[in-house]
């Protein structure tokens, strides 16, 4: 009776029975310029425990599983914990079609998650049971009455500095925007807005003094503490740093209870195990990985690292510690700042593999910003926390502290986004081979065994080490440059395709779709990261539709483009509130500029030529039929984007250009037959036809001749095209190369 055997190769109706074990989520569409221009409300989520299903004889069955359940509609009379009958659509997860993508199949598998059902309307959803109070809806008030703590005498989420307060004291960070999300991606600072240990230590700070003040002795004082960090552990979300901070107190509070001293290995040690047991899947997600890996890369590197910083620094000034009061609080100072910058040290030590693994980034700078930083968030920490604990008893006291908070967190925020700016304090070059990390981490192990090795071993472990990671990665970076890379994302119906040039200069045309949602930060972006590509030379926007620009803005305001070309039409719609005038309000707002697409742009070989709309076209046709053709060659090849043209633009097209040949051929229209000349795809003759179209549409779209080959995003996933200096080519789709 296992959901699983309920999945099938298509989706199919089905009534099910179950228990509703979460919250209901509402989906988050502020951080989406466009998110408000969807034809549907935002969706409803939540997980059922499925314990029967209706067959086709009527009879109900057994069933036993996890299912994500999503509503098409608002809905507000179901609750967590509620027993449900519903009327849906049973379907399987479906894996990423784009490379760095989420793979949101894989995460919800390694929970026991394998179905998903879809209910059209709230109607769908029939309540059988509602059960009495329970220990689940203690949290849930719990959780409410430290949201009304902290937003007191504060503005709503929609104001960033009470976003980065929810996300520094109750581990919510949905609401921040994502400028600032990636200047913390980018600084290498995002640790200090996941709720982990810094947290956990200031938490039992603040209890222990409380209880220290109220007479309690030390074995009190430690179950006080040891049930309060179990309460707040309860109301925040339970990443992987956070549970791992709380086990680590429930061992110190312990420790204290049977007078015993924890040693700080076994005890993350502990942690870990406690944490597979509970989550075995866990050990395969950075966050998991990274949590442990800086923890530990501490543990074993800081007294080492503060040791050699320590000779040159306090060692040498030790006659200040002896001096006027001036002279030892500025060796105090620097003793504070050699200790903070020897954590940093042993942390990077630590983390850095599994950063190169996971994202293929590093942050040089990120000790630094550490440390610029570390004034202002133990204020937002105290205070945010005593705010929450306060605001019933004393308000006067908690709106004083909502004004210091507010400014801080304004000060942290713009800090960040000031260290972002800087070009170097972040490089990114794609996530690297298991063989490079291991070869790394094997250097560190020498390192640490390097009293119990033989001199010759020790040097010829770091000498063949060294060579095979610095070789590793000469030949990583070497393999992501050569030739040209096109590639077509794959984004429903819409259109985003990224160019790279053999040199490292990246374009991208149209960035939309009106079939996915947030295409530029749920596609786009993570394909750029995974490719190693961190600035965008020029984006081009071929016409004013919204499928072929919404996802444009998320993408801008990371950083990653400098210029904007837009067709004549985006331009001209822009003039007159619309769409196309939002955007370039937005791009303005990012310090973009839209620029007219040029005739011929040159990077490197490459060779980017507009061939329509030219000067002299009609006025009359249809924006569609005004799209931008662009042709771009590199060593003897050439591919075709053709936009949205339609009959009349691609008629007129092959009377202008006689002799047009592309080898690779992006379909006009998403590759619709509805306006396609008959003949134009065989004059100009392509060799690979490509449509970026949904999978609904794909009996829709143009086939290909005998001598073509042809790929759909919507079946093969994201098409990459790579064409090498020679001229040789090759051409595969994501989901054909899994």
């Amino acid at each position: 009776n296992d959901a699983r055997l309920l999945v099938r190769s298509e989706p199919y109706p089905a009534t099910i029975r179950g228990t509703i074990i979460s919250d209901i989520y509402r989906e988050n569409r502020k951080s989406w310029l466009f998110g408000d221009y969807q034809f549907t409300e935002p969706a409803r989520s939540f997980y059922l425990a499925l314990d029967q299903y209706q067959t086709r004889t009527g009879n109900w069955a057994s069933a036993r599983g996890v299912m994500r359940v999503q509503i098409a509609q608002p809905t507000v009379h179901i609750r967590s914990l509620d027993r449900v009958q519903m009327y849906c659509i049973l379907s399987g997860l479906k894996p990423p079609a784009n490379p760095g993508q989420f793979d949101f199949q894989k995460y919800m598998h390694s929970r026991g998650v394998h179905l998903s059902a879809t209910v059209q309307t709230s109607d769908g959803i029939c309540v059988l049971d509602r059960p009495a109070i329970t220990f689940h809806k203690a949290v849930l008030a719990l959780k409410r009455l430290a949201w009304q703590g902290l937003l007191s005498e504060m503005p709503d989420e929609s104001d960033q500095r009470t976003a980065m307060a929810a996300a520094l004291l109750l581990g919510y960070q949905q609401t921040i925007d994502l400028p600032t999300n990636e200047a913390f991606l980018r600084t290498g600072l995002s640790h200090i807005i996941s709720l982990s240990g810094m947290h956990m230590a200031i938490i039992a700070a603040i209890v222990w003094w409380i209880a220290k003040a109220a007479g309690l002795e030390k074995r009190k004082r430690a179950i006080v503490t040891w049930i309060l960090i179990t309460t707040y552990a309860l109301i925040v979300p339970p990443r992987a740093p956070t549970l791992r901070a709380v086990v680590v107190c429930w061992i110190f509070c312990a420790a204290m209870l049977f007078r015993r001293r924890p040693h700080p290995v076994n005890t993350l040690a502990v942690a870990a195990l406690v944490m597979l047991w509970y989550r075995p899947m866990d050990l395969f997600y950075p966050d998991w990985q990274l949590s442990y890996g800086t923890i530990l890369g501490i543990l074993l590197f800081y007294k080492p690292t503060l040791s050699r910083l320590s000779q040159y620094t306090l060692e040498k000034l030790q006659p200040l510690s002896a001096g006027p009061l001036p002279a030892r609080t500025l060796y105090w100072l620097i003793q504070i700042l050699v200790e903070m910058v020897a954590v940093g040290f042993a942390a990077w030590f630590g983390g850095s593999g599994i950063l190169l693994w996971n994202f293929g980034s590093f942050t040089p700078l990120c000790i630094v910003w550490t440390i610029l930083v570390a004034p202002i968030v133990p204020i937002i920490l105290y205070l945010g926390f005593f705010k929450i604990l306060l605001a019933s008893f004393l308000p006067t006291l908690s709106a004083m502290m909502s004004v210091v908070i507010l400014h801080c967190c304004r000060l942290f925020s713009a800090a960040v986004q000031w260290f972002a700016a800087v070009d170097f304090t972040s490089f990114r070059i794609g996530p690297v081979a298991g063989w490079i990390v291991a070869a790394y981490y094997m250097l560190i192990l020498i390192w640490l065994l390097r009293h119990h090795l033989h001199a010759v071993a020790r040097r010829l472990g770091y000498t063949v080490l060294t060579a095979i990671v610095i070789a590793g990665l000469v030949v990583h970076l070497h393999s992501r440059r050569e030739g040209l890379s096109l590639c077509c994302l794959s984004v429903g119906h819409g259109q985003a395709i990224v160019l790279r040039t053999p040199h490292g200069d990246a374009f991208l045309f149209d960035t939309g779709s009106i079939s996915h949602k947030d295409p530029g930060s749920r596609v786009v972006i993570p394909y750029l990261k995974y490719k190693g590509i961190d600035h965008i030379r020029a984006a081009f926007i071929s016409h004013g539709d919204l499928d072929h620009f919404n996802g444009l803005p998320e993408i801008a305001a990371t950083g990653f483009i400098k210029t904007v070309y837009a067709n004549t039409t985006f331009i001209d719609r822009a003039q007159s509130p619309s769409a196309p005038a939002q955007l370039t309000r937005q791009l303005n707002q990012y310090h973009i500029p839209i620029q007219p697409i040029p005739r011929i742009l040159n990077s490197d070989s490459i060779q980017i030529r507009s061939l329509w709309p030219t000067d002299a076209v009609s006025l009359s046709l249809s924006d569609n039929d005004r799209s931008e053709v662009l042709l771009i060659t590199y060593a003897g090849k050439s591919i075709l984007l053709c936009g949205d043209i339609e009959v009349a633009a691609q008629t007129e097209l092959l009377k202008q250009y006689p002799d047009l040949h592309a080898d690779f051929l992006i379909l006009p229209h998403h590759g619709s037959t509805t306006n396609l000349v008959p003949h134009f795809i065989s004059r100009i003759a392509p060799g690979i036809i490509i449509a970026s179209c949904s999978q609904s549409r794909l009996s829709h779209t143009c086939l290909p001749t005998s001598n073509q080959q042809a790929f759909y995003t919507g079946r093969d996933g994201a098409v990459e095209i790579k064409i090498k200096a020679d001229g040789t080519y090759n051409t595969i789709g994501f989901l054909n190369s899994q």
